[in-house]
């Protein structure tokens, strides 16, 4: 990709917005303990945004069995936490500027998912979400943003990816094809359609879901019904990443605020 003065221009900026970070070798944390994976990156300020200093990632499907119990189970718990403990032992290696972390729903409300594979329960779970969502974009506008072309929805990861495999008709699910892929959003309304016809077992025996999701995709569905309902877009970005890497950018720039509004240090 070629890159113009403006980028380069801002490049610069940024260089220079870090200089504590250079000299200290400054690290941040992020930290997603997703339904089905435990994701953690460690990384340090650059010019073009952060260097990934650490990684890791491990399938805990956690989730599991959600659909049917309504809770968390033991062994999925157990997989977590040995996940967790791995995911300290690398947060301990280096000192560390900022650090966030963010759990799956399924950790505060792992009450009602066998609901949402009943038409009935379905919807509820929809109307629910989008009560919610009303109040919020009443507060912040949102709607009307869209209407006036202002803002663009992504999803990133879970459920939207799920939708854009089956609309992609995927024989397995492939992340550099979904990942930043555009998704029409009545083509993916049918795919929902078509996830909802699914018996469990054919659920679980879809590529692009499987038996590790089967009991949170159709409340991943229900919420993404939802987000149609009061945000209505011809399309939106997919993301098969960004979670991690936003809640880094967002740590490292809001250090960047805060070191350019401190007045400057006398040796």
């Amino acid at each position: 990709m070629t890159e113009t003065a403006p980028h380069l221009a801002r490049e610069a900026e940024a260089a220079s917005a870090y200089p504590w970070a250079e000299a200290l070798g400054a690290a941040y944390a992020a930290l997603d303990l997703g339904t089905n994976n435990c994701r953690l990156l460690i990384a340090s300020p650059h010019a073009s945004g952060f260097r990934v200093l650490d990684s890791f990632s491990r399938v805990v499907r956690l989730g599991e069995g959600l659909g049917s119990s309504g809770q968390l189970s033991t062994a999925s718990m157990d997989r977590a936490l040995a996940a967790l403990g791995a995911c300290a032992d690398k947060l301990g290696r280096r000192p560390l500027r900022g650090f966030e972390a963010v759990a799956t729903e399924a950790c505060r409300q792992a009450s009602n998912g066998a609901a949402c594979f009943t038409e009935a329960g379905f919807f509820a779970v929809v109307d629910e979400v989008a009560a919610r969502l009303e109040a919020f974009d009443r507060l912040h506008c949102i709607g009307q943003e869209i209407h006036a072309g202002g803002v663009r929805l992504m999803g990133t990861s879970g459920t939207v990816t799920t939708l854009a495999g089956v609309v992609m008709a995927l024989p397995r699910y492939r992340r550099p094809l979904v990942d930043g892929s555009t998704l029409d959003c009545e083509a993916a309304d049918a795919a929902l359609g078509d996830l909802f016809a699914m018996g469990r077992a054919e659920l679980a025996a879809h590529p692009c879901v499987g038996p590790e999701r089967v009991d949170y995709v159709l409340p991943g569905c229900a919420i993404y019904a939802a987000i149609r309902r009061i945000w209505p877009t011809r399309s939106l970005r997919v993301a098969d990443r960004g979670l991690r890497e936003g809640m880094l950018l967002r740590m490292m720039r809001a250090d960047r605020e805060a070191a350019r509004r401190s007045p400057p240090r006398r040796w």
